[in-house]
């Protein structure tokens, strides 16, 4: 390593980082003779200009020429001369708006355009390096991705700078605990406007309340709506005992129209049928929010505790799910009631309600049970009505589930008989639905092959088409310990992310590619993420705040988690929220959402026990044990 400050400017190249002949200076003549006189790097004039232009005689203007280039030449680089030059360190740098400045032991180098770039003189071979951001961008803030390790003779060219606009705005409290937040659901529009709906109680009653909010301008507060009560006298949210993850849902398009559900307890009348020994029957719920009115409509009963398969009922076991689009049309999936060999079981159930109806349908599925053991249900509305629901059928104790999608719409109801998308007979557990404004509608689930699972995908573009053969995306796969997200994308295509691993599907071509990504890659179980349309995502470590921002078109995260020390800026309240006793961000994953927009807008919602949070000037904040504030960030 050089054993003096050396500070290199560079602009950026987008052909690679500048290889360095062996031969020393001839290398750099040479690359300027290629130039021509041409200017190098916006200078008024350089030495690639000098060089192209100047009669230079003798040796002494030679080596004046020489040392010129050795500062200040370079650019244009070709996409065919993108080796390491030996001992250097470089690598590329993304997003920049302005110059950064990064150091890296004695050497700094300026970046003033998004490119490749190299850190002046050569490491010797093994020593260590370690890369960090010495002076941000005005209004921006840079990190450093493979910021550390060790040189070896043939160079470093996987540094990556990746500079990022955005910021979280301050936190805001929506809720305060009294009575306590009990529960919370939140998702984004196309442009980031957010719905909130949440739960208080105070232990023997409990509301249902939904606020809107907008991320506001740059350098203003996000502005959100007063509290709006969702359920009426008739429809309570009254449950004895709630829920996390099972009594209430939400949904809101991409034009901003909105559907909650959630389960309301009674206690039950003749003609119930109730197969618990407890007097607590339950109705399922929604309320509808459309934007062309502006407000919310009075909610509606969905279904009722009934014995009679034309109804549902008693929503136990499985979580509420509800849809909704820009027509207005809803839907929602929950538990019901059926005769199944004479007997009653719990199966899969789902209500639907076109726009202009008043009422809601409703389907039962005798070979959709509702258990644990079946894995997740899914269920999507496409923008024109159409419908799909899929599940694992209802199996004897000894044979195996195949998966079974349903296809309907808002307008006729579900086909009478479903598609098996699963081609093995060994046994499938569903992880995840998704689909794309333009119809397709794309399926994983995991499935036994010989003594392995294997993860599998199929897609289908609607009705009337069908599901295509499924694809293996992946091999040694373990559903209770591998992370799944399936994310049907603005363009038409699909994403299957699978812990540091993602599946790309291309409408035009009908593939999948599976690329590797950075290990780690952050949305695991630590930490909570929120995938948009396009297939980026943001992530949130659950015990300090420190977020990251992943861009699905480049592969690269657009905020990297810091590797060498954080900056205010890598956490969501500008400090470690983990530093004090029990952690700001300490909350259940299903009480804190993350939601992503497209346009790089994100939200994260939580309850916490801190009615002032941890700051720089007050490093523990203010709790009150027990009882539970709503708070939420706009990152923008």
């Amino acid at each position: 390593m050089s054993n003096h400050t050396d500070e290199s400017e560079q602009v950026g190249q987008p052909g690679g980082p500048r290889r360095r002949s062996r031969m020393g200076l001839t290398g750099r003549m040479d690359d300027c003779a290629r130039a021509g006189p041409h200017r190098a790097r916006g200078d008024s004039a350089g030495p690639c200009a000098l060089g192209g232009s100047a009669v230079a005689t003798g040796w002494t203007a030679l080596l004046l020429s020489a040392t010129l280039l050795l500062s200040a030449c370079g650019g244009g680089g070709s996409g065919e001369d993108q080796e390491a030059e030996p001992g250097l360190l470089g690598g590329s740098v993304t997003g920049l708006d302005g110059s950064v400045l990064l150091q890296a032991g004695t050497q700094s180098v300026t970046l003033r355009a998004n490119g490749d770039f190299q850190f002046p003189d050569p490491f010797k071979d093994g020593d260590s390096y370690s890369v960090t951001v010495a002076a941000q961008p005005a209004g921006q803030t840079c990190t450093v991705e493979n910021a550390t390790g060790r040189v070896d003779e043939d160079g470093v060219t996987d540094v990556h700078v990746s500079c990022d606009s955005r910021s979280w705005a301050p936190a805001q409290l929506l809720q305060t605990a009294t009575p306590s937040v009990a529960l919370v659901e939140a998702k984004l529009d196309a442009v980031g406007n957010a719905v909130v709906v949440y739960v208080v109680s105070d232990g023997t009653q409990a509301s249902l309340y939904a606020r809107h909010g907008s991320p506001g301008l740059p350098g203003l507060l996000p502005t959100w709506t007063d509290a709006v009560q969702l359920d009426a006298s008739a429809a309570p949210f009254n449950l004895p005992t709630i829920s996390r993850t099972r009594h209430l849902d939400l949904a809101v398009s991409p034009g901003g129209n909105a559907h909650a559900v959630w389960l309301s307890s009674r206690p039950c009348t003749p003609g119930d049928f109730n197969p618990f020994s407890n007097n607590d029957c339950r109705d399922v719920y929604s309320a509808r929010y459309l934007v062309r009115d502006g407000r919310w409509e009075a909610p509606v009963r969905v279904a009722a505790t009934a014995t009679s398969v034309s109804k549902a009922a008693n929503a136990v076991d499985q979580p509420l799910q509800a849809v909704v689009n820009d027509a207005g049309d809803v839907a929602v999936s929950f538990g019901g009631w059926v005769v199944v060999d004479s007997t009653k079981k719990e199966s899969h159930a789902v209500a639907w309600r076109a726009a202009s109806s008043a009422g809601f349908q409703v389907k039962t599925f005798a070979d959709l049970p509702v258990n644990n053991s079946s894995g997740r249900v899914g269920l999507v509305l496409s923008p024109d009505g159409t419908l799909h629901t899929l599940s694992r059928r209802h199996v004897g104790a000894t044979l195996p589930g195949d998966l079974l999608a349903y296809r309907g719409d808002v307008g006729s109801g579900f086909d009478e008989t479903p598609q098996v998308l699963d081609t093995l007979s060994e046994d499938t557990r569903f992880l995840g639905l998704g689909h794309t404004p333009q119809g397709h509608v794309i399926a994983a689930w995991s499935q036994q092959v010989g003594n392995g699972s294997h993860l599998f995908a199929a897609t289908t573009t609607g009705r009337p088409g069908s599901w295509s053969t499924p694809v293996d995306l992946a091999s040694g796969f373990n559903s209770a310990s591998n992370a799944v997200q399936v994310v049907g994308t603005d363009d038409g295509g699909a994403y299957v992310y699978v812990d540091c691993s993602r599946s790309r599907w291309t409408a035009a071509t009908g593939r999948w590619v599976t690329t590797p990504m950075k290990s780690p890659c952050h949305w695991n179980s630590i930490h909570s993420a929120g995938f948009a349309p396009n297939g980026d995502f943001v992530d949130i470590a659950m015990g300090s705040g420190e977020w990251g921002s992943y861009r699905a078109d480049t592969g690269l995260f657009r905020h990297a988690h810091p590797e060498v020390a954080a900056l205010p800026s890598d956490y969501v309240l500008g400090v470690d929220g983990g530093q004090t006793a029990l952690g700001f961000f300490s909350s259940a994953n299903d009480l804190a959402k993350l939601r992503a927009a497209s346009n790089g807008v994100a939200l994260y919602v939580l309850r916490s026990e801190y009615l002032t949070p941890p700051s720089a000037a007050l490093p523990d904040g203010f709790r009150v044990p027990d009882l539970f504030n709503l708070w939420a960030f706009y990152l923008r």
